[in-house]
């Protein structure tokens, strides 16, 4: 195998890992491409990966008008869908040229990106599945992730996963069913699930759990195929974060980090007031990163420090605890760097994690964004300083660093291409 072509799309957190991991196959002899949106161009050539960047501005889409409107209102969703079936055109347009012009060896790729699964098809290669966070796999263990379901037991896990697995693909065929239409050379051969991937001699292809089985272990119902590898971390050991920040972190104690990434509620202004106000009757030193526009900045103020952002596995080394959104990938790097934290989840996969860390001991309950106020945000960054979060942080994090997580996937990858 001398080419691999790593599909991602999303925000940082959807991208970062798949940097990682491509890293990790690179250094095992392959030529590795990662085919992403173009706002992640610089951060990916820093690490020595080729790039075929989609021209779709995700972090611009997100703070857009018409994506705002999308998370408060049915007809602000209807409108956004329509644009979204126009950016997913353009989005396969480009991927699909990438797949051809570069003819790649093997296709490793996100949910997001499913209909890899045909473009394989169309070269004669392998793909691979992999996934950031459990949900789409059908389990009786786990309520459906993507959804704030609570657990229904075991018959009623198994069929409310199954359910929303088929919706989940309905709504994906909806999506890309224009495009496919107009590409008959990817659908003769028939329907490919995108769970499935793809292998030209009919074996089973592996598929890639990136998350810790310290969080979540491997449900028992999960076939063979299925592997947790642990999180496919990202380590930015030249990062040289800028003087003032710097200055801040050496001016006190170990800060508590405030930051949403790419989550933008309905109203930054008054959740960074909020933020604000809390950080001062808890009597806490606060960095807080504006991000994708969560918080905005007030301007420092005694003992807070606004910042953009920031590589969270060096700034979390740095903090006494973490407050964020829940993404997956921020959520085990608090952990790998042995922090307690507080999940204020948006949507998907948030409120998961958060009652996942509540229910490991390493945080208070989550919050709720849109129910976060002055005094549940002031009495939980008082919480994050009991021992027994911090005790439990710190062990979970000791198991964290010996998963080794990209390694392992990689490990997998190279294995799979030779079954072809």
């Amino acid at each position: 195998m001398n080419k691999v072509l790593l599909i991602t799309f999303g925000s940082r957190g959807d991208v970062q890992p798949y940097i990682a991991l491509g890293k990790a196959i690179a250094a095992r002899g392959a030529t590795v491409t990662l085919c992403t949106s173009q706002s992640f161009t610089d951060g990916i050539e820093e690490h020595g990966l080729s790039v075929a960047p989609i021209s779709i501005d995700v972090e611009a889409m997100m703070q857009s008008a018409e994506m705002e409107a999308a998370l408060r209102t049915f007809s602000g969703k209807i409108k956004a869908m329509r644009i979204g079936r126009a950016l997913v055109s353009r989005q396969l347009d480009e991927t699909w040229r990438v797949v051809q012009q570069l003819r790649p060896d093997l296709i490793v790729y996100h949910p997001k990106a499913a209909t890899a699964t045909y473009f394989a098809r169309a070269l004669g290669v392998p793909a691979i599945p992999s996934f950031l966070q459990p949900g789409i796999i059908p389990t009786k263990m786990l309520p459906p992730v993507l959804l704030d379901f609570p657990d229904l037991g075991p018959a009623g896990n198994r069929v409310s996963n199954a359910l929303f697995g088929q919706l989940l693909e309905l709504g994906g065929r909806h999506l890309v069913s224009p495009w496919m239409k107009a590409h008959p050379e990817l659908t003769t051969g028939g329907v490919i699930s995108p769970v499935d991937g793809y292998c030209p001699n009919k074996s089973v292809m592996p598929r890639l759990h990136a998350f810790s089985s310290e969080l979540v272990a491997k449900p028992d119902d999960w076939p063979k195929r299925d592997l947790i590898t642990g999180a496919w971390f990202l380590d930015n050991d030249s990062a040289q974060p800028d003087a003032a920040l710097e200055s801040f972190l050496s001016s006190g104690p170990p800060p508590v980090y405030i930051g949403f990434g790419s989550m933008r509620g309905k109203d930054p202004d008054a959740i960074t007031r909020i933020v604000i106000d809390a950080v001062r009757l808890s009597g806490s030193r606060a960095v807080l990163a504006t991000g994708w526009g969560g918080l905005v900045s007030a301007g420092d103020q005694g003992g807070i420090h606004f910042i953009k952002t920031v590589p969270h596995d060096w700034m979390f080394q740095r903090c006494a605890a973490v407050v964020h959104h829940g993404g997956a990938g921020t959520t085990h790097q608090c952990l790998r760097s042995g922090k307690p934290m507080l999940v204020c989840p948006v949507f998907a996969d948030q409120p998961f994690w958060g009652k996942r860390i509540a229910a490991l001991g390493v945080g208070p309950e989550p919050i709720k964004m849109k129910d976060m106020t002055v005094t549940k945000l002031t009495r939980a960054l008082v919480d994050l300083r009991l021992p027994d979060y911090r005790t439990a942080a710190e062990s979970i994090g000791n198991a964290m660093r010996l998963e080794g997580g990209a390694d392992q996937a990689a490990d997998v990858v190279l294995s799979a291409s030779g079954r072809t």
